[in-house]
């Protein structure tokens, strides 16, 4: 008998390779993704911005006012300043330190998106928060007075039609792009709210795939919530994915989205990444030297020569070279 629902996601019509480079972005589901890529020496940038849960925000940071005017939105706090549009983790002493840091963050998006053939979207939750005065939703209040805000739900329309924008736009007329959304709970808002937001963010993203060729959707959520479907697949504050549940749902992505050379690549990867963490007991020995020479052999070969640079530095260093 089988007592589990398995789910194997369809395959886009598409297929990825290794060798192009990948931007993620979204909630830290998408940080969770683009961590377990960049292990395996993907090309990757994973969220610029810092992390961004509601989709609205997200997809006017990737628009073409961008890229964005950041000006209206600085503000000073405890940490130093900020910006509503960012994340917490972009922040600086002084506003001109911030303005910097955003302007090297955009040109570095900007030489991504010219490189980039596909981009992933993370959708988090269907909750924004509305700045007053500001009259935008932001992407983090950095502990501003919450009579500052408005807290409001997206609809399915408003999703949809942000980013039917988005990708009409000349920045991305020629892009995959995948969607996801993410199986985080979001219990602050209750149980029942976040169902019904992530149902908006599902609908949106089905309603999106449906209306663009170059869209697929890859059911992250569906795979932790009817796959997995176990506390046991939860971390111990038994809203995010456990480890053991990230590596599940990333396997699957890189089984649907991925060719068969990228398999093959990422097998080696695995087993590269695996000989470099091997602790020696005796770091002089014959047979060490040996399993260091393999690997060397192994790291200057392409396409892991440019990938492993650092560490083909250090086993030199280790062998005296």
């Amino acid at each position: 008998m089988d007592f589990r629902t398995q789910l194997k996601p369809y395959s886009p019509h598409f297929r990825l390779n290794f060798r192009q480079p990948l931007i993620l972005a979204g909630s830290c589901f998408a940080e969770e993704i683009g961590l377990k890529l960049t292990q395996l020496k993907f090309k990757t940038l994973t969220n610029p911005y810092g992390i961004i849960f509601n989709p609205i925000t997200l997809a006017w940071l990737f628009s073409e006012r961008q890229i964005v005017d950041f000006e209206p939105y600085y503000l000073q706090t405890e940490a130093g300043w900020q910006n509503f549009l960012l994340h917490s983790d972009l922040y600086a002493a002084t506003k001109t330190a911030l303005e910097q840091k955003i302007s090297q963050t955009l040109a570095l998006l900007k030489a991504q998106l010219t490189e980039t053939e596909c981009l992933v979207f993370t959708f988090g939750t269907a909750f924004v928060y509305k700045h007053l005065r500001l009259n935008v939703g932001v992407a983090n209040c950095h502990r501003a007075p919450s009579n500052h805000f408005e807290k409001t739900m997206l609809s399915v329309s408003e999703i949809v039609g942000a980013y039917s924008a988005l990708w009409e736009s000349k920045h991305f007329k020629n892009k995959k792009i995948i969607l996801t959304v993410s199986p985080v709970r979001h219990i602050k808002d209750s149980l029942e709210l976040n169902s019904v937001s992530k149902a908006v963010l599902r609908l949106a993203a089905h309603e999106l795939a449906e209306r663009f060729e170059q869209v697929y959707y890859f059911p992250a959520f569906e795979l932790l919530n009817d796959d997995l479907r176990d506390y046991r697949f939860y971390a111990s504050d038994m809203l995010h994915p456990s480890e053991m549940a990230i590596s599940y749902i990333f396997e699957k992505f890189l089984g649907a989205c991925f060719d068969s050379e990228s398999q093959d690549f990422v097998r080696q990867c695995v087993a590269i990444n695996l000989a470099l963490r091997h602790k020696p007991r005796h770091p002089e020995s014959t047979s060490h030297k040996a399993h260091l020479q393999k690997l060397l052999h192994d790291l200057t070969r392409e396409p892991f020569q440019e990938r492993y640079s650092h560490e083909v530095a250090q086993i030199r260093v280790q062998l005296g070279l």
